[in-house]
């Protein structure tokens, strides 16, 4: 299996072309039957738009997977979601239009857990996505068809979103690099928010290269999202194609309170070893206190439900799921409408939120989480001055078994400890692999300051090379 770098490679050289390529994936997707990755596969859309494709663009015949909460014209945007299931999108999210206009052919919408939220991928109303290397265990969520196809070849990259680790713990999960960048960085213009202040639309690749060949795609400059950020960084523009392996002279910081946490022995053996490889490489591994690590989870559930909640009242079962019902009351009648549309954990969900935001707990619980998200904005930036990178593990276990927690919210979200502090604080993580070898594995996660994007890169692939 073709990294995509080397077949644009070999596509720009006229070696193979684009409709040679698109045919390769097409060939192997009947395997997806047993992963479950795709919600829409879109086959004739892809063999058309090939034909037209930009042959300059930095994606040049790279075939890409969008998750199914972001809008493609002419394709359904279901967020895995029976209120979303017969809903089609009438434009483009700007991270597919950059990937068009870059050269990339989309090829379908990719499954979630509906609406992301989720971290096993098993919310989905299309059925789970199975993970590619055992078939018993999950994928890892929200984002986890993009990280099983990735895996499996069907895609080249795909497009994934991050809220509180829907990039980085199925890239783990799934053995592949998953890449969140600084919040901001790629527009979230034309993608179904979760969490106004924490989605971060990201990338999946077999290798860093790939992944962040595919971000940088993405990343151009538009007017549509307020909160972009500008991405016209000279380090943005350059490529990280050569074979960087020396790491010495950087400082890569450990989080002492880590100790402390309940890490599965497969993860805290292969985090023991990442250590050592990248010492023995010449890193200079430095201690660092995480003071507010332990509020991170509780804080981002009590914002992101709060956000998610507000997000969600626009779907009212009527217009977008055309749900009929014979009560005659008004009050009853909406209640029974978003009932049917909406899962058990959406619902959940949005009644937290409610909870949350309600007058007389807005204070107690609300307002307390966001002064808390400053406080972690502030240990990182005082880490940083320090460390030019973080190293993690980026999940506390390996990927557990399909039917074994979705029925336990707490132990859930328990998992996404080290995932979540990161996207309160809009820094920029990527997970890679441990090891080469085709196993199941416990990702490390490398986290930089705002903006470190590209040194990050640098940082993962030089640590990528030293693992293969």
């Amino acid at each position: 299996m073709r990294y995509l770098h080397e077949t644009i490679k070999l596509i720009k050289s006229g070696e193979l072309s684009p409709e040679e390529h698109l045919e390769d994936i097409i060939s192997g997707l009947d395997k997806d039957k047993e992963i479950n990755s795709f919600i829409t596969l879109d086959l004739d859309g892809a063999r058309e738009r090939v034909k037209n494709i930009n042959p300059s663009g930095e994606l040049y015949g790279a075939v890409v997977g969008l998750k199914d909460n972001i809008n493609y014209k002419g394709l359904k945007t279901t967020c895995a979601s029976k209120m979303l299931e017969n809903f089609e999108s009438v434009y483009n999210a700007d991270c597919a239009e950059n990937i068009e206009s870059e050269g990339g052919v989309v090829i379908g919408k990719l499954n979630m857990d509906e609406f992301a939220m989720g971290s096993s991928n098993e919310t989905s109303y299309f059925g789970p996505v199975k993970n590619p290397i055992d078939h018993t265990l999950v994928p890892g969520g929200s984002s986890g068809g993009s990280a099983a196809a990735t895996k499996m070849g069907f895609v080249d990259v795909a497009v994934g979103t991050d809220t509180g680790g829907s990039i980085r713990q199925p890239g783990s999960f799934c053995s592949v690099v998953g890449f969140k960048p600084t919040y901001g960085l790629v527009s979230r213009y034309g993608v179904t928010s979760l969490a106004n202040t924490f989605d971060s639309v990201g990338s999946f690749g077999r290798c860093v290269e790939d992944a962040y060949i595919l971000l940088r795609a993405m990343a151009k400059d538009t007017p549509n999202d307020m909160t972009k950020i500008s991405a016209d960084m000279p380090e943005m523009k350059t490529s990280i194609e050569e074979d960087i392996n020396d790491l010495k002279g950087k400082k890569i910081a450990i989080l002492s309170h880590l100790k402390d946490f309940d890490l599965a022995p497969e993860v805290k053996e292969s985090y023991d070893k990442s250590l050592k490889i990248l010492e023995k490489a010449g890193v200079e591994i430095v201690e660092a206190e995480f003071e507010h690590l332990d509020y991170a989870v509780a804080t981002y559930y009590a914002i992101i439900d709060s956000e998610a909640s507000s997000n969600l009242s626009r779907f009212d079962g009527i217009r977008y799921a055309g749900i009929k019902s014979d009560v005659k009351n008004f009050s009853d009648y909406m209640k029974e409408v978003r009932t049917a549309g909406f899962s058990d954990e959406v619902k959940r969900r949005i009644l937290l939120g409610m909870y949350i935001m309600s007058s007389d707990l807005r204070e107690t619980y609300y307002d307390k989480a966001l002064i808390i998200r400053e406080k972690i904005a502030e240990d990182y930036d005082r880490i940083f001055k320090n460390a030019d990178a973080i190293l993690t593990p980026t999940a506390t276990t390996l990927p557990f078994k399909l039917g074994s927690q979705v029925k336990n919210p707490r132990q859930m979200m328990e998992g996404d400890l080290l995932t979540v502090a990161i996207n309160l604080a809009g820094i920029p993580g990527i997970n890679v692999p441990s090891t080469s070898e085709n196993v199941i594995n416990a990702g490390m996660q490398f986290l930089g300051k705002k903006k470190s994007d590209y040194n990050l890169a640098r940082i993962a692939r030089a640590y990528e090379g030293l693992v293969k």
